[in-house]
């Protein structure tokens, strides 16, 4: 009987450790994105093109193509802006890269084949800052 209480509190300890490291790490990333703020521009250029200029230590424009498709499989429920989306695909895009590395011209899914983690991620982000 001692063994499950003990059990018992230790499981308890971890969930809130877990859930006070989890909050953590989201104002964490909430606090990182401000900085971000004002470095990104997006201009619609048709129904599934948009224009991003980036000013950073240099000022980079991209010409990004988000299909609705795209939208639908990663946001079953509660589909964001595709502005927000890209806002925050280039928020993930600048905390890993110089904004002279990302690419003049893409797909958003080709986000995914340089950075795996990118569809859980922005799943993440887009859902939990407001």
């Amino acid at each position: 009987m001692r063994n499950h209480r003990a059990l018992l509190l230790l499981w308890r300890f971890l969930a809130t450790a877990a859930k006070k490291r989890s909050r953590r790490q989201n104002e964490v990333f909430c606090s990182a994105t401000r900085d971000i703020e004002g470095m990104i521009s997006i201009e619609a250029l048709g129904p599934e093109e948009w224009k991003v200029t980036v000013t950073g230590a240099a000022r980079t424009e991209h010409r990004v193509r988000v299909r609705a498709a795209v939208i639908e499989d990663l946001f079953a429920e509660k589909p964001p802006s595709v502005e927000k989306l890209i806002e925050e695909s280039f928020r993930f895009l600048l905390e890993r890269e110089p904004n002279t590395a990302i690419l003049p011209s893409f797909d958003l899914p080709v986000i995914a084949r340089y950075f795996p983690e990118y569809s859980r991620e922005i799943a993440k982000r887009i859902r939990g800052c407001k």
